[in-house]
């Protein structure tokens, strides 16, 4: 999630260390930080979250949207879906998210006269309905994984290492970051052993449903 983010800002200088990614020298972690960067290319923006928006009346919501950029952040499905008291309700919820997004493109046009509107995702993702078993996962990461940047559908690595199944790359080769390490993944569906992570809804991996995102256009006529 932290990468597919940075990848959605601008920014000149990306780069990845120890787990934590910086642009421009300001860390992409929360909303206050990556309005501070949003503020380097253009000064009149605005980061806020969808449950915050939900909070304002429509006098403060056209306030807000006076910016030239707005970065709108609607992460119900990843609220869900790291969850193990709740990942089992992803499917069910995703109608539910769908709706709400469409209201809020309309609310957006015709209350708070916002002429363009852009919806895409940081990143896809896996949900398997059916109970995941232990032939499901793979061997343990190598020892010179970075623990502090693996999940269960990736790792990354100091140098690089060819597995005994899936894939290794270069980190850099996958998105805008700069950062010398490897990217370890493995085969198909497949996930590592991860104490406390979800297992049935999963992302990072190369698996279609995970790196193809939508992207949706929407104009006020």
């Amino acid at each position: 999630t932290s990468i597919g983010m940075a990848n959605l800002l601008p920014g000149k200088n990306k780069q990845l260390d120890d787990g934590k990614i910086k642009i421009d020298d300001i860390s992409a972690d929360g909303l206050s930080n990556r309005e501070k960067i949003l503020k380097l290319y253009a000064e009149e923006s605005m980061a806020i979250s969808f449950s915050q928006l939900e909070g304002l009346n429509q006098q403060q919501a056209r306030e807000v949207f006076k910016s030239r950029v707005v970065y709108l952040y609607h992460d119900v499905i990843d609220a869900i879906g790291h969850k193990k008291s709740s990942e089992r309700n992803v499917l069910a919820n995703i109608p539910g998210a769908i709706e709400e997004l469409k209201k809020l493109v309309k609310y957006l046009h015709s209350s708070l006269n916002v002429a363009r509107v852009l919806i895409t995702a940081d990143h896809g993702f896996i949900y398997s309905d059916r109970a995941i078993q232990e032939k499901d996962f793979e061997p343990d990461f190598p020892g010179d994984i970075n623990i502090n940047s693996q999940t269960n559908r990736f790792g990354l690595l100091n140098g690089y290492q060819k597995p005994d199944s899936g894939y290794c790359f270069p980190f850099s080769k996958t998105n805008k970051i700069k950062n010398s390490q490897f990217i370890i993944i493995p085969p198909s569906i497949n996930r590592y052993h991860r104490q406390g992570a979800t297992i049935q809804y999963v992302h990072g991996g190369g698996c279609l449903q995970e790196v193809v995102v939508p992207i949706i256009e929407s104009k006020r006529r």
